[in-house]
């Protein structure tokens, strides 16, 4: 696999082993913007003098590198994952509790009016009962009758003497009673069959809706998960195209290695020129020739003489050893 963004191979040219990692390198991936503006002045600055850039897509990484790719496919994933996310949050989940309030409020609307409508059957129904109970009652009693119902024989024990004792006046209210409650009854019936029918037509628009919600949410997580294989197919690409042998592997790093060192060059010369203060003491020399050789420290003029003479420690069992004598203008 070519990979140019290993810059530690750089580190150890021109700063030793301990030397800070080059301009550039931070260690991470977490920035997906290029680099800054000094950055852009300094690939300018060598652009000019004739150096080697090195130009970057990714912050630390070099332009060339088979995870720019990777990167871009990731983020251009993570920005369609997003779009999904808005899309079901404010299109699809908006929709969905929009409807659900819309059916709260008809059902409790029609709840509403269905109990009314209840409770005003049940009320006829129940002065029926009560008009036939007094109606029996007083007859029973008018035409001597032992006969009397269960559900009289309570009212018959228990009449009010203040109570209609007029036998065509109870008749009267039980006939009217009746005729109250098969009008209350019809019109209840068709009352309730109108709200039947509107919950069922309720009922159909909510599954037809929540069809067509579901249905295009559906359609967008297809075309989330179609698309990520397209995506996936050119960082694909780029690694199995990425050289493998070793010639080409070298070379890379050579000029990787290359790199690194001018740009670091580059950067101890310019931090010397701003500092003068932590400029070195020998700025401004020549540089040695070619075939110089160092000079011994035997030959040098601040040595007065040497002699070879016989050194033996204090100890008793210690033995005579050769030693090498300096006499120095300072000593």
């Amino acid at each position: 696999m070519r990979d140019n963004s290993n810059s530690s191979l750089g580190a150890g040219i021109g700063g030793g082993a301990g030397s800070t990692p080059p301009v550039g390198v931070h260690g991470g991936f977490s920035s997906l913007s290029p680099g800054g503006s000094g950055e852009e002045k300094r690939r300018k600055k060598m652009e000019a003098s004739g150096n080697i850039v090195e130009t970057t897509s990714f912050e630390g990484l070099p332009e060339n590198s088979v995870l720019n790719s990777i990167i871009e496919t990731h983020h251009n994933m993570a920005q369609k994952f997003e779009e999904n996310y808005t899309f079901v949050k404010e299109v699809a989940l908006a929709k969905t509790r929009e409807l659900r309030k819309e059916l709260e409020s008809e059902v409790a609307l029609m709840a509403n009016l269905g109990d009314v409508t209840m409770y005003e059957l049940e009320r006829a129904e129940e002065d029926v009962q009560k008009a036939w109970a007094a109606y029996y009652t007083l007859a029973s009693m008018n035409l001597g009758s032992s006969t009397v119902s269960p559900r009289t024989s309570t009212a018959q024990t228990n009449v009010n003497k203040n109570s209609v004792t007029d036998v065509w006046l109870v008749e009267m209210h039980y006939r009217m009673s009746v005729a109250y409650l098969t009008t209350i009854w019809e019109k209840c019936s068709a009352e309730l069959s109108s709200l039947f029918a509107s919950m069922k037509e309720l009922e159909c628009s909510r599954r037809f809706r929540l069809n067509e919600l579901l249905i295009l949410y559906m359609q967008r997580s297809e075309r989330l998960w179609l698309s990520i294989p397209t995506m996936i197919t050119s960082s694909m690409q780029d690694l199995i195209s990425a050289p493998t042998d070793t010639d080409t592997i070298e070379k890379d790093v050579q000029a990787t290695i290359r790199q690194k060192a001018q740009l670091l060059q580059k950067d101890l010369e310019q931090s010397t020129q701003i500092d003068p203060m932590n400029a070195p003491g020998l700025a401004g020399v020549e540089d040695l020739k070619q075939g110089y050789e160092l000079q011994s420290p035997l030959m040098s003029d601040l040595l007065g003489k040497t002699e070879v003479v016989w050194k033996k420690r204090e100890n008793i069992m210690s033995a005579w050893k050769p030693t090498l004598a300096v006499a120095t203008t300072d000593s």
